[in-house]
């Protein structure tokens, strides 16, 4: 009887070490787990903003040299796009993180067509510090019809 009195008690306080070792275990777990897929699909929504918004400048850039008097616009005119059309998506424009080139045939004369490629560079959220980040590129297209009065 005494034997058994001896292993019931130890066997009771074994059970009684466990007892809320689970809930700690859980939170351990999302932890470790939760916060790296939270990051992940933070900085893959910035990409995909990026992307969206390299699109948009490109095809914006595209249709003002198409639609310009001289067939060509400003650099400035060009950051001026691009800082509304990343605006639009909460990203911010600099020299270093975009890069605009504009090819036109026939020196974007009248009937010309006009092909725009933005670069822009993506840095993960709070790695700023980072010396390269993602680039993006998005390539649009237009054609400069005649323009008459």
């Amino acid at each position: 009887m005494r034997r058994t009195q001896g292993r019931r008690f130890r066997e009771t306080l074994c059970k009684d070490r466990e007892v809320g070792n689970a809930q700690v275990e859980f939170i351990g777990v999302i932890a470790v787990l939760l916060i790296p897929i939270l990051y992940f699909m933070i900085a893959l929504s910035q990409v995909q903003a990026a992307t969206y918004a390299a699109h948009s400048t490109a095809h914006a850039i595209a249709r003002s040299h198409a639609i310009s008097q001289e067939g060509r616009v400003s650099r400035e005119t060009q950051l001026l796009i691009a800082e509304l059309a990343f605006e639009d998506f909460g990203l911010a424009v600099t020299e270093k993180n975009l890069r605009v080139s504009v090819a036109c045939e026939t020196a974007c004369a009248a009937g010309a067509s006009i092909e725009t490629t933005v670069s822009y560079t993506v840095k993960p959220p709070g790695a700023s510090w980072l010396p390269r980040g993602l680039t993006v590129s998005a390539q649009g297209y237009s054609y400069r019809g005649e323009l008459r009065e």
